[in-house]
């Protein structure tokens, strides 16, 4: 008996496999590449114009005694707990608003989506100007109102500064996932809640004991989604803090960028690397532990 593949087989085979390749030169030339040399680059010492040379893990073992770069990931950790905190549930509740008969909702969710497409960058400098303590836009109005005397300084001290990174970043993250909710709460039978309604729950227990278990799976995944998104922050903290003040916003991603690009510590691309690769690992675990979390938490639901 003949058991090879018939010729047909092999060539539709083939033909598939050729038919990825344009898929997966990009993906190669722009991800598996550079990856790979970034790790390599991590065991040496490179400026960026020598030759590199061999380092073995001294770079590691220094990132480990680095006391600045695990601040930063502290700040990297308080700013996604922050963000993850208001963003969810507002989110969440402005999609079950939205949901209901609401006059204008196709606007309001237009409205809520736009920040999500506006360049992180540009939207950092606009709350630049907005918090800046001289003629920033906030103070004037809140001294027009009478509600404070002197104008105050909220990118210029530690904690103010955190607190107005994670609202500018709630604002801009929120709207997508309010869109991903809405599309979750669409997938809900209206029987559902009118049977809930016939005995007698009022809308907190609803979103409760409801919707929130139904929406088990979008919630799961649009956490995650955050968490990875938020732990690699870097353009609207370069932008509308630079790691200021005192490094008390300075995040994983910022605090790597000036090992390539600063000016306060050179060109250190070995250390960047190490650096680099040191925080795709905090962030591969992370989510691993999330994801076995959640779903430890479905098995015993």
């Amino acid at each position: 008996m003949n058991l090879s593949k018939p010729s047909w087989r092999r060539k539709e085979n083939a033909m598939a496999y050729l038919m990825t390749v344009p898929a997966l030169l990009p993906y190669l030339l722009f991800n598996l590449i550079p990856i790979l040399w970034a790790v390599y680059i991590s065991f040496t010492y490179y400026d960026g114009y020598t030759s590199p040379t061999f380092a073995g893990l001294d770079n590691y073992m220094l990132a480990f005694k680095d006391s600045e770069w695990w601040s930063s990931v502290m700040n990297t950790m308080i700013f996604a707990f922050g963000k993850l905190i208001i963003e969810v549930p507002l989110a969440l509740i402005m999609a079950v608003i939205l949901n209901e008969a609401v006059r204008g909702k196709s606007w309001f969710r237009a409205i809520f989506f736009m920040p999500h497409v506006t360049s992180m960058a540009v939207m950092g400098l606009i709350f630049f100007f907005i918090f800046r303590p001289l003629n920033g836009i906030l103070n004037g109005i809140l001294e027009m109102l009478h509600l404070i005397g002197d104008p105050i300084d909220y990118l210029g001290q530690p904690f103010t500064a955190m607190v107005s990174v994670i609202i500018v970043a709630v604002w801009h993250g929120f709207g997508i996932n309010m869109i991903l909710f809405l599309a979750g709460l669409q997938t809900i039978p209206r029987d559902v809640y009118e049977s809930a309604s016939i005995d007698g729950a009022n809308a907190a227990e609803k979103l409760w004991y409801i919707t929130i278990p139904m929406l088990g799976s979008i919630l799961k995944i649009v956490t995650m989604l955050m968490i990875v998104w938020t732990l690699k922050s870097f353009d609207l903290i370069k932008v509308l803090t630079d790691g200021g003040p005192f490094g008390s916003t300075e995040v994983m991603f910022t605090y790597i960028f000036n090992y390539f690009f600063g000016s306060s510590y050179g060109s250190q691309y070995g250390y960047g690397s190490a650096l680099g690769v040191i925080a795709t690992v905090i962030i591969a675990i992370i989510t691993l532990v999330y994801h076995r979390w959640t779903r430890n938490l479905k098995s015993h639901t």
